[in-house]
């Protein structure tokens, strides 16, 4: 089996502690005041948005960047990110590198850190934080994979796709026509969840294929990123060839949720687990679900 870039990253870092006699696993020591920086960096971009919000709707505006800090807060305050220096290093030694071979990157407030999450996805939190979680690193083969995976991300932030929408959002649901949509549906007596359901899922798979279209974007000025850059650019389309499936892994044995969960006096029911027909429960890849195949490929990750 070929190793992964995690693989490689691991012998890395342990290698000076492998050779002595006694092997003692050394245990990531976080930077607390890197961590600090960061949240203070994060604190200055995030005053700086505030204060220069549109007037139109600006309370709904300053209520989501509040949520959207809170949150990059969290991520950046607690263990479920590290800034311990081998790897903190590491990453900034492959941002630097796109960072100096594209210019006009150079003016962004750019901060990177590994999540310990084990699900596979990076992401960018639209404030020039971005993360990558360990349960991607197992994925990458090389080098190359990852510079194109973080070129992706500042793709996004460069792009302003986060920003562009949380406005696109707040002004559609501040429209005339869904006002007017939703005023209509108080006033019915039938069928009202089911005219609220199709609302709501003509709103979210807008939404979502506006999101893909940003997802294309990202990685056609990734690839200019990478492309100006020293690393192999054929780690563009074996990460991208490996996001395709990565949703669809079977590395993991289904759940015997069946053996846990039944007992004498409780016995297990089968309609416990079986797949829903609501609109976020059937994601299944088959004639069953309710959604076609382009409304159930607007829902996938990458």
């Amino acid at each position: 089996m070929k190793p992964t870039l995690l693989t490689w990253l691991f012998c890395l870092i342990t290698l000076s502690v492998l050779a002595q006699p006694a092997t003692v696993y050394p245990f990531w020591q976080d930077d607390s005041l890197l961590r600090r920086q960061y949240v203070n960096d994060a604190t200055a971009d995030y005053q700086q948005l505030i204060g220069a919000l549109p007037r139109e709707n600006r309370d709904e505006l300053k209520d989501i960047y509040k949520a959207r800090f809170d949150e990059i807060q969290d991520i950046l305050s607690n263990a479920r990110t590290t800034t311990a220096l081998p790897i903190d290093t590491y990453l900034k030694k492959i941002l630097s590198q796109l960072v100096a071979a594209n210019p006009d990157l150079k003016s962004l407030h750019l901060r990177i850190l590994l999540s310990r999450d084990w699900w596979p996805n990076a992401y960018s939190m639209g404030d020039g934080t971005l993360i990558i979680n360990a349960g991607l690193l197992v994925y990458l083969e090389n080098e190359a994979e990852l510079a194109f995976v973080l070129a992706h991300e500042i793709a996004h932030y460069y792009l302003d796709h986060g920003n562009n929408a949380i406005l696109k959002y707040v002004a559609t649901v501040n429209s005339d026509s869904v006002k007017k949509e939703l005023k209509r549906l108080k006033k019915e007596d039938y069928r009202v969840n089911q005219q609220f359901e199709s609302l709501l899922k003509s709103l979210t798979l807008g939404s979502r294929r506006h999101s893909r279209a940003n997802e294309a974007e990202a990685d056609r000025y990734a690839f200019r990123f990478l492309r100006n850059s020293t690393f192999d650019k054929t780690g563009i389309l074996s990460c991208l060839q490996m996001l395709d499936h990565v949703d669809d892994t079977t590395l993991f044995k289904p759940a015997a949720v069946e053996s846990v969960f039944d007992f004498p006096n409780y016995p297990f029911r089968k309609k416990w687990v079986q797949q829903q027909s609501v609109l976020f429960g059937a994601m299944q890849n088959d004639d069953a679900s309710p959604l076609s195949a382009r409304e159930r490929d607007s829902l996938k990750t990458h």
